[in-house]
């Protein structure tokens, strides 16, 4: 039997649908987000250990894969789990349900916990850090990039907006999310839909920087990739699905 270890109930809000009333990748990542955090605070991995320990969990990848498009009004369970590290690398994945009993969406995150001073990757937590009750997650999502044809073109500059920032002072991991939905042109939201998102963290993105785009689309995907100070920042993309 497939092993979660934290689970709650809701029902798709408006304010997470899109134009078409379709919850968007953003609103998803954002609701794993505050599950993984209930889930760790129930385990006793509050913002108190986190500060005693001077140790912060950052995102490095993520990838949702969406098996229909999910409704504002729905009502689904969502479930999670958090792994053991990974070459330094943690894993927490999670599950969306439906009220038949259909898996509708899965997502994969992976995590660092990094030293909030230094800034380092930290390879073992600290001691006061108990990490025991992570274990097997029961799936495991590809990580990969299509590798597309087309070099991407520029797309603009954004700035990181103070409502889309936390309180690590950088752009929140789930916004990027949001990035890659605006500039995506808007007739192709007409006719399709987004089956699965990929986002590489390479760099924060602090309050306020000017971060200058690329972007490209083939076939069924639409890339966008993000960098400051010729540093890159993240690369992303969406596969998208026909409407039937």
């Amino acid at each position: 039997m497939e092993r979660y270890d934290y689970q709650t109930s809701f029902r798709v809000f408006e304010w997470e649908t899109d134009k078409n009333g379709i919850m968007t990748t953003g609103s998803l990542l954002r609701r794993v987000q505050q599950l993984g955090t209930d889930h760790c605070e129930s385990i006793g991995l509050n913002d108190d250990v986190y500060e005693r320990c001077g140790a912060v969990f950052l995102m490095v990848k993520s990838v949702v894969e969406w098996k229909r498009p999910v409704k504002a009004g729905e009502k689904l369970q969502m479930q999670t789990a958090a792994g053991t590290a990974r070459r330094a690398v943690y894993p927490r994945v999670a599950e969306l349900i439906d009220e038949q009993g259909v898996a509708v969406c899965r997502a994969d995150t992976r995590w660092v916990l990094v030293d909030a001073v230094q800034h380092r990757i930290l390879r073992r937590p600290p001691e006061e850090m108990d990490l025991s009750s992570f274990g097997t997650t029961p799936l495991s999502l590809s990580m990969e990039l299509e590798k597309l044809q087309a070099p991407l073109v520029p797309g603009g500059v954004r700035r990181a907006l103070y409502t889309e920032c936390d309180r690590n002072g950088h752009l929140n991991n789930t916004k990027y999310a949001d990035w890659l939905y605006d500039l995506v042109p808007c007739e192709r939201w007409d006719s399709e839909w987004v089956k699965r998102c990929v986002i590489h963290y390479h760099h924060e993105i602090p309050l306020n920087t000017q971060v200058s785009l690329a972007v490209g689309g083939e076939g069924a995907f639409f890339a966008v990739q993000g960098s400051r100070e010729d540093r890159k920042c993240f690369d992303a993309q969406l596969e998208f699905c026909t409407k039937e």
